[in-house]
């Protein structure tokens, strides 16, 4: 059982619905709110640039090298890096993961 930190807000995703009350609970093992950080250069001022799901159509079709749906925020920190924050699904199970592109090797 988790015993992260939690915060309480009435909208989530600027939804008109306040007949629900939403908690964020942490998802570290320390219990506190993780930031976001470039994994190329560690730098944690990002921006979001974009979101999209991919339909693996359970066969791995994302390219992520999971077998099912997967969505993606695209980013990109204030050293330039560009990157992508990916959840993948299957089966009920969830990862989530960073992902860039290396430099081409000649």
């Amino acid at each position: 059982m988790n015993t992260g930190k939690k915060r309480t807000s009435n909208q989530l995703s600027g939804s008109a619905d306040s007949s629900y009350i939403y908690s964020d609970i942490s998802l570290s093992e320390g219990g506190h709110f993780d930031r976001v950080h470039c994994p190329v250069c560690g730098s944690e001022y990002n921006r979001v640039g974009g979101t999209g799901f991919l339909d693996g159509k359970d066969n791995y079709e994302t390219r992520t090298g999971y077998r099912g749906d997967a969505v993606i925020t695209n980013m990109y920190c204030e050293d330039g890096h560009s990157w992508q924050l990916v959840i993948a699904f299957h089966k009920g199970i969830s990862d989530i993961f960073a992902r860039y592109k290396l430099p081409a090797r000649i």
